[in-house]
């Protein structure tokens, strides 16, 4: 089932794909989407795979509960509760900000080569 939010210029098309036991339902009131059962929703290059999503198009967030799974590239980030602000990218583990997902992988300095032995 394809999903489409009214976003600025950009238009952002959330793709959600339902497993076996998946209900899908509208909030009226809080213009939510929510999904039961485990489920995956696709932004682009991120995929949110959760046991249930409320996604609220209006906020362009998408919240997971249950074994979360957050992927992008080489980003993988595993929660109970993860929430996903679309339009900054940007993924939040619980109350804490997990990663900003422009900002590029960090670098990892390799360690120095090891210097010759003096004979």
């Amino acid at each position: 089932m394809l999903l489409a939010e009214a976003a600025n210029a950009q238009e952002i098309r959330p793709e959600i794909i339902s497993g076996p036991n998946t209900t899908t339902s509208f909030d009226d009131k809080t213009g939510e989407i929510l999904v039961a059962g485990r489920s995956s929703v696709v932004f682009g290059q991120a995929l949110l795979t959760a046991d249930e999503f409320r996604y609220n198009q209006a906020k362009g967030v998408v919240i997971g509960r249950g074994h979360v799974e957050f992927t992008q590239g080489q980003r993988r980030v595993l929660a109970e509760v993860l929430t996903y602000h679309v339009a900054e990218g940007l993924v939040r583990r619980g109350e804490k900000s997990v990663s900003a997902i422009s900002r590029s992988m960090p670098r990892v300095k390799a360690p120095p080569a090891p210097k010759p032995r003096s004979r």
